[in-house]
């Protein structure tokens, strides 16, 4: 079968994708399955419903200020799309969620495919060569085996934890895998861990529509796409219109005129953005506030990981650049465009590296597969160069044969992280199958009339996931609810820490909270400390009540 790996992946991504949902089968009764992989994911949704909360279907203020007035300042694609998804049908975000990465995961790996098709064509190698830009990780599994070989020859077995040799060798191993991937291995290095994130499938949908469109000279259609992207996501969009602003350039240099206007167009979108990222939201203070959150959190991957990470692929995409041979591919307009994908996202995903003594803003927030796959698309040429200068009459022969090596070779990584990920979900993700008496408590807060800013004291109800939920699944806000996310994080943390041990009017003021949710036991303690700040009552549920409160 000639399209063997288009097949491939298409089964693998359904089966990640079906694999995450198929939890919901098997919940315990004291769980509910809400699906959400990751703590940051209810962020984007939480976005989609404030549309319509505190928007207008375009625009949208932070879902998580606790300002009543907070501007709407902000307009993201992917969340316009699922909201009025949401606000049109009524269907759940974790089911958009999980219909998304379902639906959408085959279609961006399949415009992958049909990139590097475009270029490597349908050889037998190329087969071999796709199956592993498409699936393929890196060697950090061949790191952890000579890790836990080292370990088995200094352990004592007779210590093992586990009941049986084979138990102990696989725990070492797993153990010395993640410590190898420890880093980058949930930023979704490789192509198909992007599954992960349903905003990231659809990020890459549009990234790989796009080069498509430029690699088939449809240039505005590509300039659609550069906007789109933009639009969608300020990272995704900063690499794509790198990329393809650079190879419009060279193309205009080439003497291609077609490309001259859609390189303008480009540019003029570019600034454009920029000036909305980095001039128009910084005048908002909590916007600032937000931003110089996430700064702190500085995501970058060591120069040591590049091997684990990548594995030959980084070598072998780096040998493409093999001056005799590399000539002669510089002529074909679409090598030229994928050299100018491997440069910009290279400087993106090291900027911290290259550029020691300038502004560094996540480095690992640009991987995403974006370099994996750019160097996967080099990696023929840097492999038929190296065989071609040691055996050059068995080249076509031996570049077979080391094309099927390469892609056995890069498998186990990702298996193994697939696999131990969707099994583990329910405990690797706080959110993302809760407690059911916070599900059925965030639902009664939902049936509120009036929209409050909630404060939580002594909450014995569930696992701590309430006021995380709260601007997701109600149209409510919470006084803190996210770690970055949340305008004066550290302070509000602190202030949220204070009013549970010792509650007063003066906390309400400064947290803004016009509503406390509070077990019905305290509440006679909540009343002596705040006096007539505390209102009436309007909600209950079970031993949990609202409160109004006013300061």
């Amino acid at each position: 079968m000639r399209n063997w790996p288009e097949v491939l992946v298409v089964v693998a991504a359904v089966s990640f994708s079906a694999g995450i949902i198929a939890h919901a089968l098997f919940m315990p009764p004291s769980r509910a399955y809400l699906g959400f992989v990751q703590v940051d994911q209810p962020v984007y949704y939480a976005c989609a419903r404030e549309l319509f909360e505190n928007g207008n279907g375009i625009f949208y203020a932070n879902p998580y200020s606790n300002l009543p007035d907070s501007p709407r300042l902000f307009s993201h694609l992917y969340f316009i799309l699922v909201g009025w998804f949401w606000h049109l049908t009524g269907i759940s975000f974790t089911w958009i969620d999980g219909f998304v990465r379902l639906l959408l995961g085959p279609i961006f790996l399949l415009l992958a495919a049909k990139i590097f098709r475009l270029i490597h064509g349908w050889s037998r190698t190329a087969n071999w060569l796709l199956a592993l830009m498409l699936v393929g990780g890196g060697l950090a599994w061949a790191v952890a085996l000579l890790a836990t070989s080292t370990d088995l020859l200094t352990s004592d077995l007779a210590q093992a934890k586990s009941g049986s040799w084979f138990e102990f060798v696989f725990f070492c191993f797993k153990d010395q895998f993640f410590n190898a991937e420890g880093g980058y291995g949930d930023w979704q290095i490789s192509l198909i861990r992007n599954l992960m994130y349903s905003p990231e499938v659809f990020y890459h949908l549009l990234y790989f529509a796009t080069v498509l469109a430029f690699l088939r000279s449809s240039y505005w259609l590509g300039v659609l796409g550069v906007f789109l992207t933009w639009w969608s996501h300020p990272y995704t969009g900063l690499a794509l219109a790198g990329v393809s602003g650079l190879w419009l350039a060279v193309e205009s240099f080439q003497g291609t005129r077609p490309a001259r206007a859609p390189f303008a167009a480009v540019c003029a979108i570019t600034a454009v953005f920029v000036y909305y990222y980095a001039v128009f939201l910084p005048n908002d203070p909590e916007y600032r506030s937000v931003y110089d959150q996430m700064k702190q959190f500085s995501a970058h991957m060591l120069l040591s990981q590049i091997i684990p990470a990548y594995g030959l692929v980084f070598p072998l995409g780096v040998a493409a650049f093999w001056p005799k041979y590399f000539r002669p591919q510089w002529q074909r307009p679409e090598i030229r465009f994928v050299v100018c994908w491997f440069v910009v996202t290279g400087f993106l995903n090291y900027h911290d590296k290259l550029m020691p003594f300038g502004p560094k803003v996540q480095p690992l927030h640009f991987s995403h597969g974006y370099l994996y796959a750019a160097l996967a698309l080099l990696l023929p040429l840097g492999l038929h160069a190296i065989v071609s200068e040691l055996r050059p009459q068995r080249a076509q022969r031996l570049m077979e044969r080391w094309a099927v090596i390469l892609c056995f070779l890069h498998l186990p990584d990702n298996i193994l992280w697939c696999a131990h990920t969707v099994i583990n979900l329910p405990r690797k993700s706080i959110v993302f199958a809760p407690l059911k008496e916070e599900i059925e408590l965030l639902k009664d807060l939902e049936s509120i009339p009036t929209t409050e800013t909630i404060i939580e004291h002594s909450l014995r109800v569930g696992g701590g996931n309430v006021t995380r939920l709260i601007p997701v699944l109600t149209h409510h806000r919470a006084v803190y609810a996210h770690l970055f996310n949340t305008p004066y994080a550290e302070q509000k943390q602190v202030l949220v820490g204070d009013f549970i041990t010792s509650p007063s009017k003066k906390l309400v003021k400064e947290t803004s909270a016009t509503a406390i949710l509070v077990d019905r036991d305290q509440l006679p303690l909540l009343k002596e400390k705040l006096g007539d700040s505390v209102g009436s009552v309007i909600l209950e549920h079970g031993d949990t009540i609202v409160v109004k409160c006013d300061p």
